[in-house]
């Protein structure tokens, strides 16, 4: 009586477990297929337009989603618009840097994400930008081309380019 018992645990066992893989399996395979570490480069690459220079010092890799850490420093003090004139009152934020396109392997990326930013010191700021492919879009390879374009830095319009190759 103890050994037929015996057996029907591992049979019921055994049976709970098929049905958990089988249900299961897509999402483990899920999970395990977006398990990745996250990638440090370290690229320092500059561009200079305006007096303006726009370095990216870093971009971080993980999984699906890029961090640049990047740094803004102007020859000249920079003052928001809406504070040049004085009768004009500050209607939103001074904008540091505007969304860039970012372009995988010559495609412009259609993203999402945020960008965060402090002053660092006279006319110099620092900060990231997360970049989040939107869903449906393209899955960041693990070797690829990456260019960074914005024209509009501390609301100067002007033309800052960056290209790297990872």
């Amino acid at each position: 009586m103890k050994n037929k018992r015996g057996i029907q645990k591992a049979c019921l066992l055994a049976f709970l477990a098929s049905i958990f893989t089988f249900y299961n399996y897509e999402a483990i395979g899920q999970v395990s297929a977006n398990e990745t570490q996250s990638r440090e480069y370290h690229i320092n690459k500059s561009v200079t337009d305006k007096g303006i220079a726009f370095t990216i010092h870093d971009v971080v890799k993980n999984g699906n989603e890029l961090t640049l850490k990047y740094e803004i420093q102007s020859k000249t003090a920079v003052v928001p618009k809406a504070e040049s004139n004085t009768s004009a009152p500050i209607s939103r934020q001074f904008v540091y840097i505007e969304d860039p396109d970012v372009y995988i392997n010559g495609k412009l990326l259609n993203w999402y994400g945020e960008t965060s930013y402090k002053e660092v010191g006279k006319n110099q700021y620092r900060g990231t930008i997360r970049i989040r492919p939107a869903q449906n879009e393209t899955i960041l390879p693990e070797s690829f081309d990456l260019k960074v374009n914005t024209d509009v830095l501390l609301e100067q319009e002007g033309q800052w380019t960056i290209k790297h190759k990872f």
